[in-house]
């Protein structure tokens, strides 16, 4: 099977959705998973074949700016206070950088360092403290920071404070990133912030997911390809049993992608999720779905274990987000397909790939493994294993469901739309 490397991927797998002119976790377990968006000045991208979009989309989620904050060269900010009003579902923190060199930013993550509510109360252990079933779950995220409260099992009450700190780490090698190592990382950066009221008891949850099948991963569209149609209609009802709908709102194919070869950090999925979003987004303000492509093979190289692995999924941001101020986030599945011979097949039943699939989309609405330190607080019975690591080896599919810990947090998710 052939190999693409970052470049070679988009331009292979893309080219017909492109004009004319014209990265716990995020999930390296050999089991399962492991940029700047293109502008589109307002106007669709044309596909060849066009993928039907829908005509209208939910309202992009409202962030407000709260302020700017200087980075010092232990690649630290300075506090900043963010308000939670009282009965909000969420609340949701973006932070971005406001100058450096783009290259630098690529390579790049934003955590938090520190975050307390205004009595004190830490809201995540100090370094090297012990996580607590309490503390809210911080994840280095690439290239920008997105943070959604409460990743406890327990809400933010408001009304409230939280103040906060972030720090920039070196997304490979996930440990501090200083001036030193990294001469061009920004200076400044803005915080953004964002929330929404407490849904009425009656209201049904909804998430959107589009899709891009790649030619030559085995798959055809669900309504061509009974076997797909199958390992979605698995996601849907693992979704459904916490009371969330997941509804496809578009699928359309690519060309042949070859396998995707990348390190822990990512850039290779940057890059695809920049075309991806070329012929799945029909606007900027257009953003509240998870994109999923499908490819044939995955190849993860881990620089810190030295290790090697083909993983079935892979999300590259938790909790995922889409918009043009932060490194896009993008689901991709993999048939599995790895240095065979022949017409590509998927290499799992359409079960396994389907809750591969849903636990991918877990990660993306904030959810990390259930067997690891940062997901441990909300994992559940034997029958709840959806969202381990092994997922796609050592889980039986019908022990494959989400906890009702995990249905907490990930309803809380500003993608979710409650209608």
């Amino acid at each position: 099977m052939r190999s693409a490397t970052a470049t070679s991927l988009v331009a292979l797998a893309l080219a017909a959705c492109t004009p004319p002119a014209a990265s716990d976790e995020a999930d390296t377990s050999e089991a399962t998973d492991a940029g700047t968006e293109s502008d589109t000045g307002g106007e669709p991208h044309p596909c060849d074949p066009a993928i039907e979009l829908p005509t209208s989309s939910p309202a992009a989620i409202a962030w407000q700016p709260i302020g700017e904050l200087t980075i010092d060269d232990a690649g630290h900010s300075g506090w900043i206070e963010i308000p939670i009003a009282a009965g909000q579902r969420y609340l949701a923190v973006r932070s971005v950088n406001l100058n450096g060199e783009p290259t630098t930013h690529e390579l790049l993550c934003h955590d938090l360092l520190e975050a307390r509510l205004s009595d004190g109360t830490e809201l995540i252990p100090a370094a090297n403290a012990e996580l607590l079933p309490t503390h809210q779950r911080s994840y280095q995220g690439p290239g920008a920071g997105v943070f959604v409260f409460s990743s406890a099992l327990e809400p933010l009450a408001g009304p409230d404070v939280v103040e906060l700190r972030v720090q920039f780490r070196d997304c490979a090698l996930r440990v501090g990133a200083t001036r030193l190592r990294f001469p061009d990382m920004p200076t400044q950066i803005r915080v953004d912030a964002a929330s929404e009221p407490i849904p009425s008891p009656e209201a049904s949850a909804r998430v959107a997911v589009r899709m891009l099948i790649s030619e030559d991963s085995g798959w055809a569209p669900t309504t061509e390809d009974p076997a797909l149609a199958q390992a979605w209609a698995v996601a849907v009802q693992r979704f459904a049993a916490i009371g969330v709908q997941l509804e496809l709102e578009a699928e359309g194919r690519v060309g042949p992608v070859g396998q995707l070869d990348y390190e822990g950090e990512m850039l290779p999925m940057r890059s695809l999720h920049d075309e991806v979003l070329a012929c799945l987004r029909r606007d900027a303000d257009d953003a509240r779905f998870v994109p999923v492509v499908l490819v044939p093979c995955i190849h993860l190289t881990d620089q810190i274990q030295m290790t090697a692995s083909f993983p079935l999924g892979q999300a590259t941001r938790i909790p995922g987000a889409l918009d043009d101020a932060t490194s896009p986030s993008v689901v991709v599945v993999a048939a599995g397909a790895c240095d065979e011979d022949g017409e590509p097949a998927p290499s799992q039943s359409p079960e396994r790939h389907g809750v591969v699939l849903a636990h991918e989309i877990g990660h993306y609405l904030g959810l990390h493994h259930s067997d690891a330190p940062l997901g441990e607080h909300a994992a559940g019975e034997a029958s709840e294993q959806l969202m381990s690591s092994g997922i796609a080896t050592s889980v039986e599919v019908d022990q494959a469901w989400f906890s009702a810990g995990q249905a907490q947090i990930l309803r809380r998710h500003p993608d979710l739309v409650f209608e």
